[in-house]
């Protein structure tokens, strides 16, 4: 299925032929991620070898994703993958869509990409009436897609931390 959104933007599942225009997203968001956390991420180095990373994504069927286009360019990627969390002795058993990436380059933000993408992942879990809701995770640092979440709905249900051991170096 497809569906076209303002300003021409398209957004339809991915297929393996545009490994290419996902890796180009992806490579753009990982240099953003290493910049700002360096000691988390890995500097993503050359867009080639980045490409092989990418063609892994297709290889793990629980995960799909949704693809923008504006024009003959992918300009955004979100990939999700549904979840169900077994019942245990503290917590209900439940199923959701966990939103594993969002991306979009970097002259394309604010233009909507990233709402589109998100709309077509929040239209895919309503229509799922066995869904209970959607969650993600986003960096600290990233304060515009903090900002962005919550302007869709989204609220912070818990907190990861962590702290740097230092070995005397």
């Amino acid at each position: 299925m497809t569906e076209q959104f303002k300003d021409n933007i398209e957004i339809r599942e991915a297929v393996k032929s545009d490994l290419e225009g996902i890796s180009e997203v992806f490579y753009e968001s990982a240099k953003l991620h290493y910049k700002n956390d360096p000691l988390t991420f890995k500097d993503p180095k050359d867009f080639t070898s980045y490409t092989k990373k990418v063609s892994d994504f297709f290889k793990d069927r629980d995960i799909n994703s949704f693809i923008a286009i504006s024009g003959n360019e992918i300009t955004g990627v979100l990939r999700y993958e549904k979840v169900q969390r077994k019942e245990t002795g503290e917590y209900r058993g439940a199923k959701s869509i966990k939103v594993k990436d969002v991306a979009v380059k970097e002259k394309y933000r604010r233009s909507g990409i990233g709402s589109a993408l998100m709309k077509r992942v929040l239209d895919l879990a309503q229509s799922l009436e066995y869904i209970d809701f959607v969650n993600l995770r986003v960096r600290a640092f990233n304060k515009e897609a903090v900002s962005f979440y919550e302007k869709l709905g989204f609220s912070v249900d818990s907190y990861k931390m962590s702290r740097k051991v230092n070995h005397g170096k």
